[in-house]
């Protein structure tokens, strides 16, 4: 028997929309919405604004998800491209860099992933681009910026890492990009794949299709199974 309680507007929730749920270090739920980020530390909720000088455009149409790095601090992101760390001493979201001024015109950020180094890696409808790190933590701006395209002109729904390789997820195919060798092989042809799930212990991948079910990859990467 399960037990289900429903946390809400009513409870203190910014929309009855979630689109990403993270667990801090101290236990606390953080939940992202269609309007803002909360956080739930058992008992109460507490909302937290994400500032841009777009209110009205960025408000039409904005997901904004959440991520964390390998030290468990907490991003926020939305699908328009800015990103944001949480800032624990002023306990606030602080705009990390804005990526229609880096990279210019349009922007669909989907997911977004932090690594050891803090490097971004950004799966848009650009392409894969990896962010260099900021050394002084303040906003990335287009004249400091340092990155560059993995995969370019391509349509990315998901990207994970599976120990010092990424696996990416595009409109068409998947494809796996070794961080050491900085070389990418495509893997699956002909697949979306929009989400996935890595069994470490049974060392298998599990990708999530938009039309195909499920496919199973051992974690070399090289063979897969279906289920539908």
């Amino acid at each position: 028997m399960f037990m289900i309680s429903n946390l809400n507007t009513d409870n203190g929730l910014s929309s009855s929309r979630v689109y990403s749920i993270v667990e801090a270090e101290d236990g606390a739920m953080w939940i992202s919405t269609k309007r803002w980020v909360d956080r739930y530390n058992g008992q109460l909720v507490s909302n937290y604004t994400l500032a841009t000088e777009m209110q009205y455009s960025d408000a039409s149409g904005r997901n904004i998800k959440l991520t964390q790095d390998h030290y468990r601090q907490i991003y926020a992101y939305d699908n328009k491209g800015k990103v944001y760390i949480y800032n624990k001493v002023k306990d606030t979201f602080v705009l990390r860099c804005n990526l229609l001024n880096i990279l210019g015109g349009s922007i669909v950020l989907n997911e977004l992933l932090v690594d050891e180094k803090g490097n971004f890696w950004l799966a848009m409808d650009k392409g894969l681009y990896c962010l260099s790190a900021s050394a002084d933590g303040k906003e990335i701006v287009r004249k400091k910026a340092k990155g560059r395209f993995i995969l370019k002109d391509t349509y990315i729904n998901h990207i994970q890492f599976v120990g010092q390789r990424l696996l990416i997820g595009t409109s068409k195919d998947v494809y796996c990009y070794s961080v050491a060798t900085q070389k990418i092989a495509k893997k699956i042809s002909g697949s979306s794949v929009v989400s996935s799930y890595h069994d470490v212990e049974g060392h298998h991948i599990w990708l999530g299709t938009f039309h195909e079910g499920v496919k199973v990859l051992t974690s070399s990467l090289k063979k897969y199974v279906f289920y539908n």
